[in-house]
């Protein structure tokens, strides 16, 4: 895998900082205001554009030199609308989160939620596509995302 997301994995990785906080998933990942992110700490957007949790999955290995405090991992509305069911999408956050337990014992792993979607006042010029994916099946993902372990606190 290259591009600038592996790029810029490897220059954080040169510098091991020990205050670095990753931001894992999508576009809303990508696009989240840099504003509302917590100061003090540095922060990896390794968000993509349409990004789906197997996409995801194959990813989370270009952060295993790093040794995050926290990854934040937000996914699966991109699987939603190409056709992927609820199960792949659980069954893909459930390996997500396992890797990066896995190689991150002691880093803080935040699964948060599938957003619910605004129908059909979205201003997503694609916003029909929505329409297929009812905002029922996104929170029966996200009660069962929250069943999930609890993410272990970082370390200081």
């Amino acid at each position: 895998m290259g591009g600038a997301v592996e790029a810029g994995s490897s220059a954080i990785a040169l510098k091991n900082p020990s205050n670095i906080s990753i931001l894992a998933g999508d576009s809303l990942s990508l696009w989240f205001p840099e504003a509302l992110l917590p100061q003090g700490q540095i922060w990896l957007n390794q968000g993509i554009s349409g990004e789906t949790s197997q996409g995801l999955m194959r990813r989370v290995g270009l952060w295993k030199s790093l040794q995050p405090r926290r990854i934040f991992v937000m996914i699966g509305i991109n699987d939603l609308l190409k056709g992927d069911k609820a199960e792949v999408v659980l069954a893909n956050y459930q390996s997500i989160v396992r890797d990066l337990r896995q190689t991150h014992p002691e880093t803080a792993i935040v699964v948060q939620s599938v957003l619910p979607h605004s129908g059909p006042s979205a201003t997503w010029e694609e916003r029909a596509k929505l329409s297929r994916i009812s905002n029922g099946e996104i929170l029966g993902i996200n009660r069962r995302l929250g069943r999930s372990p609890k993410p272990k606190e970082p370390t200081t």
